[in-house]
């Protein structure tokens, strides 16, 4: 044998090798500068090309052996929980990686019939930055939530991002049966702490979320950077479709921009464990002055589900309210808030305050609105509300501005007065520009 085959043969040695080993804890060698086209079963992981091998974790293993850019695709079948970024490399679930860059994300993809299904506890698809990562999309997965989170990015530390994750096309789906109180529960859609770069968008289909038991489909805290929540329809939450906060105690003031766009939510807040009223659909609290919230052409209602209008107590009304800004009782106030083209509709009797109430904004802009109340007793729209004593229920706003004419079925209430069914009247009057 010459000294060139005999080279060719050792190296043909060590690709078998690190193929043997694709099934294993460990990185292959032949994959240092990583893989570019990865494919996996339930139980098999493939590298650009080579023979499958045996995986404990397909996706954790995958992950581990991708390069920036890569992409791995998932043939039908459930595959199991799996984490990224914690500092344990002994742990087959998880990718102790850094991940993709901005230019060139790693590329999770999914199908139909695809499933990431919990180890029947905790949390489903769980982000760390015990190593830095970041810039990875998944496309097209059905995430069955844990008893925790469908997806959680765990709490960061003071220069920590989580920062480049996208999920598009992808759905969690959860298994509790509200009416009939029974099934698996899960506490959280996605749980997210300090990101930034951030979307959940359906591309070429709606994104749906529901059956979560306890809270909310997007627990979203000291967000520092865009985040983009597009195109997803949710229905029977335990607490909130989105909750957006940036306490003082738990992390920076938000910045960049929150995006909610042209989500569908129905029947939001009817966790038992809240006694049926477990906030308003839409929720941004004390988010602080250089984060901008923008709440454009989303549909949310409550009441139209005949099964669950039982889902009260003590003779309240079923139903809470759709959307609020407040600050959350919080030193932080909010910064920009801009209310565009949404409708915010309750059936007739549904409903236990304001419909959409809004305070402790910087600015505020109502534009081409729908508001309309279920229950005669609360109002449409409130601007600074006031609570039973005329206490006002948390800062005033700084600054609101009308655009096109939003459409009030219910009263207005501003400052704790209420007039009747006025959008151009009394709110132009105050407001108008």
């Amino acid at each position: 044998m010459t000294s060139q085959a005999m080279l060719i043969h050792a190296q043909s040695a060590i690709l078998s090798a690190a193929v043997v080993l694709a099934g294993s804890l460990v990185a292959p060698s032949a994959h240092a500068q990583g893989a570019r086209s990865i494919s996996c079963t339930p139980t098999t992981v493939s590298a650009d090309g080579a023979s499958p091998t045996p995986a404990v974790n397909p996706i954790a293993q995958a992950l581990r052996l991708a390069a920036p850019g890569a992409t791995i695709d998932l043939s039908m079948g459930d595959y199991p929980a799996f984490g990224v970024g914690f500092d344990n490399k002994n742990d087959a679930s998880n990718a102790p990686i850094s991940g993709g860059t901005s230019g060139q994300p790693i590329v999770v993809r999914g199908g139909r019939g695809v499933r990431i299904v919990p180890n029947g506890k905790g949390d489903t698809i769980a982000i760390c930055q015990q190593i830095a990562c970041g810039y990875i999309t998944f496309e097209d997965l059905a995430i069955v939530p844990g008893t925790r989170a469908g997806v959680i990015f765990y709490r960061s530390g003071p220069d920590q991002v989580h920062r480049g994750f996208s999920f598009h096309d992808c759905d969690i789906l959860g298994e509790y049966d509200h009416a009939r109180a029974s099934g698996p529960g899960s506490k959280w859609g996605v749980s997210a702490h300090q990101i930034a770069d951030f979307e959940w968008r359906g591309v070429s289909r709606a994104s749906r979320i529901e059956n979560i038991k306890d809270e909310h489909a997007f627990y979203l805290q000291n967000t520092l950077g865009d985040v983009r929540i597009e195109n997803v329809e949710a229905k029977r939450l335990g607490r909130t479709f989105v909750q957006l906060v940036a306490r003082s105690h738990e992390g920076p003031a938000a910045t960049g921009t929150v995006t909610i766009k042209k989500c569908k939510v129905d029947d939001a807040g009817i966790a038992a464990g809240d006694a049926y009223k477990g906030g308003y659909a839409i929720t941004i609290a004390g988010t602080g002055p250089q984060c901008t919230v923008r709440i454009e052409g989303n549909v949310v209602r409550a009441g139209f589900d005949a099964a669950l209008r039982k889902l009260t107590k003590n003779g309240e009304p079923y139903g809470t309210g759709a959307c609020v800004a407040w600050d959350g009782g919080d030193a932080r106030a909010n910064g920009t808030v801009i209310v565009e083209r949404n409708e915010f509709v309750f059936a007739p009797g549904c409903g236990d305050r304001p419909l959409a109430s809004f305070s402790a904004c910087a600015s505020l802009k109502l534009d081409g609105n729908k508001f309309r109340a279920g229950n005669t007793k609360f109002a449409a729209l409130a601007l600074d509300p006031r609570d039973e004593l005329g206490r006002p229920r948390g800062k005033a706003n700084s600054k609101v501005v009308l655009g096109a004419q939003n459409e009030l079925t219910g009263a207005l209430e501003i400052a704790g007065a209420l007039y009747a069914n006025d959008p151009a009247g009394e709110l132009k009057t105050r407001y108008g520009r």
